[in-house]
């Protein structure tokens, strides 16, 4: 569907999925929102983190970070603390098959105050802390800047690459 509307424009039948899609995501997100205001949300001194499973399926792991963007200017959010959201990898690519991945995707995101203490230098970009806590654990940096990252880690790592983070941000290398 979505070549054809590249190669052909949208169509009623186009825009009736991307409704039905709106609708998953808008259902998923809510779902996951009272999820955190019932408390599941985690905290260490300088993360906040969560992490929803395999429940955004079958939303692709890309949705982890569009839930971090929706929730990190709420109040279920400290701003002082980086935003991180887990995500268990598929172990299907549709179109493709069956593949074994074993991992879970981290994105961090930040609150308007933590940007605004990154770019005055008084925090640091997640660019600078997640890859190296990834690579400490073998993980796999997938898009790392400044205000929004993503890497991923075997299952099971989750709590050790934020601890791993809490070291650098610490300062204990």
């Amino acid at each position: 569907m979505g070549v054809r509307s590249c190669l052909e424009g949208v169509s009623p039948e186009s825009d009736r999925m991307v409704e039905e899609l709106k609708a998953i995501r808008t259902e998923k997100f809510n779902d996951e929102i009272a999820r955190l205001k019932a408390g599941a949300m985690k905290k260490t001194p300088h993360i906040q983190w969560f992490h929803v499973e395999k429940r955004l399926f079958p939303m692709g792991v890309k949705m982890i970070g569009a839930l971090c963007d929706a929730i990190k200017d709420t109040e279920l959010i400290d701003p002082y603390k980086y935003l991180a959201g887990f995500q268990v990898i598929p172990d299907e690519i549709p179109g493709f098959g069956t593949i074994t991945f074993n991992e879970v995707k981290i994105s961090m995101r930040v609150s308007p105050y933590m940007e605004g203490e990154i770019r005055a230098g008084r925090a640091l970009g997640l660019n600078i802390f997640l890859p190296e806590a990834t690579s400490r654990l073998g993980g796999f940096s997938d898009a790392c800047h400044s205000l929004t990252a993503a890497t991923t880690v075997a299952i099971g790592k989750e709590e050790k690459l934020i601890d791993e983070m809490e070291k650098i941000l610490r300062g204990e290398a």
